[in-house]
């Protein structure tokens, strides 16, 4: 939305008012809380609490019915204490150490609170910016995404964005008449095959920059989007966010933990998780970086791939007879028609019998080394 002078002045009443962002945005129309509580920030309105006379009305204040004021829940409580800056706090650890690392390659990070279409419409051609983003797949934000590439070359921006932190869209993977999956389980088959094949991409590195930049004229600081009430400093004793800390944890998922993920990750009791879930949510770690750093594990010559037990030390084990079912094979004939065929262990005995003597096999070991090759 474009911000009119009726506008604006509309928003420092309310804002003086004491009514919240969402409030404002409402009475506005057309407009987003984000964008509310950018505008109040560049006209550097007072930021306060909200006031209790601040909500809207409900169909309960029309009721004559008085009631003792309930006490206050810890839901209320944790709510007031993230809207006394009135608006929900990003992960403060991740920004700092993300602006720490751009600082050793000589690059300032420029927070900006607001509607995204508003902060980004002041870059224009002669400030000579590319802007790079990764896509998120809400609806609204791929609509918002698109007014977005809509301004850019309206404004002559160069731009380029990338997929978000997958491996595969939807739309690159599609079935043999080109139309895309929708069920999951024939998707995630062919896309499996196809990163199992496929070679992985060299990362390309970002070179540290001759002389900073600063793009906007005013930038927020970090700590301006923290609550007051620093109840998130409980978790650092547990978690340090950190694209360094994500691929600490990547490395010892690897070295100890890789062989047995598929059956451990599902047992409460084992510590078999890769504990990677929260630095792939909030962008520490990509899941191409997981994918690639797998690729990567070599296996040692002549080292099985994997082990497996018909028994272990409980079984009641029995000798097989020669006439005891081996396997069940599914075939579906010359018919066409499905049906099941039982093997007995003669049956795989003789079986065997007949292919060595019609193939012309031999041991491995009488094999040359020229011929091995």
């Amino acid at each position: 939305m474009s911000w009119t002078d009726e506008k604006v002045e509309k928003l420092k009443e309310l804002w003086t008012k004491g009514h919240t962002a969402s409030q404002i945005a409402e009475a506005l129309g057309d407009t987003t809380r984000n964008a509310v509580i950018g505008k109040a920030h560049r006209l550097n309105l007072e930021a306060r609490a909200p006031s209790k006379n601040s909500g809207a009305p409900s169909s309960r204040d029309n009721r004559q019915v008085k009631r003792s004021p309930a006490p206050t829940s810890r839901k209320a409580k944790f709510q007031s204490i993230l809207l006394e800056k009135n608006f929900e706090p990003e992960n403060p650890k991740s920004l700092e150490n993300l602006s720490i690392d751009l600082k050793k390659l000589n690059i300032t990070l420029e927070v900006q609170l607001g509607d995204e279409l508003e902060v980004l419409s002041i870059l224009k051609k002669k400030d000579d910016v590319t802007v790079y983003w990764s896509k998120v797949y809400e609806p609204d934000v791929i609509n918002k995404g698109k007014k977005i590439r809509d301004l850019f070359i309206k404004n002559e921006i160069q731009y380029k964005y990338f997929k978000g932190n997958i491996l595969v869209e939807f739309q690159e993977m599609t079935k043999d008449d080109g139309t895309p999956y929708k069920v999951f389980t024939p998707f995630w088959k062919k896309t499996e095959q196809f990163y199992i094949s496929k070679i992985p991409p060299k990362f390309i590195k970002v070179k540290s920059k001759a002389k900073k930049i600063n793009i906007f004229k005013k930038s927020i600081s970090i700590k301006e989007i923290l609550p007051k009430k620093n109840w998130y400093k409980k978790f650092e004793k547990y978690w340090n966010v950190s694209e360094q800390e994500a691929n600490k944890y990547l490395q010892e998922l690897i070295d100890n933990r890789i062989e047995g993920y598929g059956d451990a990750r599902d047992i409460p009791g084992v510590n078999g998780t890769s504990k990677l879930s929260p630095f792939i949510k909030f962008g520490q770690i990509h899941v191409e970086t997981i994918w690639k750093k797998c690729q990567e594990i070599k296996i040692k010559k002549n080292q099985p791939t994997g082990f497996f037990d018909l028994f272990n030390d409980d079984s009641d084990y029995i000798e097989p007879e020669e006439n005891d079912e081996a396997l069940v094979l599914h075939t579906s004939g010359t018919t066409s028609r499905p049906k099941i065929v039982p093997l007995t262990n003669r049956n795989i005995y003789s079986s065997s019998l007949n292919i060595s003597k019609s193939l012309p096999l031999i041991s491995v070991s009488k094999l040359s080394a020229p011929d091995r090759a």
